[in-house]
């Protein structure tokens, strides 16, 4: 029978999780080698006694580590008090914005917010591609006026030829959509599907699509990605079981894939039954 969706997605999660930590583990190592001088305990200290430790330390290397870890661990506002004492205009943008956002997330919006402008103020402003995802959120998120976000944006979008890649773009325009509708100001999103071409902008869409009206757009494109070489994406897998969930019965490598008949405990909604000899 076919996998239930339930069992698949707890395994793609679990594969997710083992990874995650994975990448955590090395980060954690390459961390202690770049920053000798944090004890190699730190890691099981309490927020005060790290706290203190951080105030002690000289350079903004170890604080931003501790700072990061302490924001890891939810702890927003010792996180924050300890970035609020880095020089800011001399952090690199990758460090500048997780000080806004650890800021945001503590009682220090209007804090973050201003250092958020500051970012633009000059002409000489640089992001690398990996980095405009993450500025926009932070941009979506502030507390700034709505003429305010949009500013940004444009002048990001000014900016936007030094990329190579889409993912800049389609981060910046799905920012100018979200703060546009959030603020009611009318705006197609078909517009912006047919301008972003990517999987990934297209998932974002699909809500705001299928709550337009456009079914049968979304079940249209979810099928042509998976004809043009998206046919191992898990994600488009199982939008495809979601939004078009007769197409599960009519694509035969999908129904080639075998396994031990569910349990009680899955959801077996979208569960084939073996075919008859």
């Amino acid at each position: 029978m076919l996998i239930s969706r339930k069992l698949y997605s707890t395994a793609i999660n679990f594969i997710k999780r083992i990874t995650t930590y994975e990448d955590n583990q090395a980060r954690d190592k390459l961390r202690r080698a770049r920053v000798p001088e944090l004890p190699n305990n730190y890691l099981r200290l309490d927020r005060t006694s790290l706290y203190h430790l951080a105030a002690n330390l000289p350079t903004t290397v170890s604080r931003l580590t501790i700072s990061r870890h302490l924001y890891k661990l939810r702890n927003f506002g010792t996180a924050s008090a300890i970035v609020k004492t880095l020089d800011f205009s001399t952090l690199a943008p990758k460090d500048a914005i997780f000080v806004i956002q650890c800021l945001a997330s503590s009682n220090a919006g209007v804090e973050a917010d201003y250092k958020l402008q500051s970012l633009f103020r000059g002409c000489n402003f640089s992001f690398s591609e990996n980095l405009i995802p993450t500025l926009c959120e932070r941009i979506r998120f502030s507390g700034l006026a709505v003429d305010q976000k949009l500013e940004i944006l444009r002048k990001l979008s000014h900016d936007i030829p030094q990329f190579p890649y889409t993912v800049a773009r389609e981060a910046i325009n799905w920012c100018d959509y979200t703060v546009k509708t959030q603020a009611g100001i009318s705006c197609n999103v078909l517009d912006y599907v047919h301008e972003n071409t990517s999987l990934k902008f297209f998932f974002r869409a699909i809500p705001h699509l299928k709550f337009s009206g456009h079914h049968e757009l979304v079940a249209g494109k979810l099928q042509d990605f998976y004809q043009c070489g998206h046919s191992g994406d898990f994600s488009l897998i199982s939008a495809l079981a979601e939004h078009v969930p007769d197409w599960l019965n009519d694509n035969d490598a999908i129904r080639s894939v075998r396994s031990r008949p569910p349990t009680s405990s899955h959801n077996t909604r979208f569960a084939r039954p073996p075919a008859e000899n």
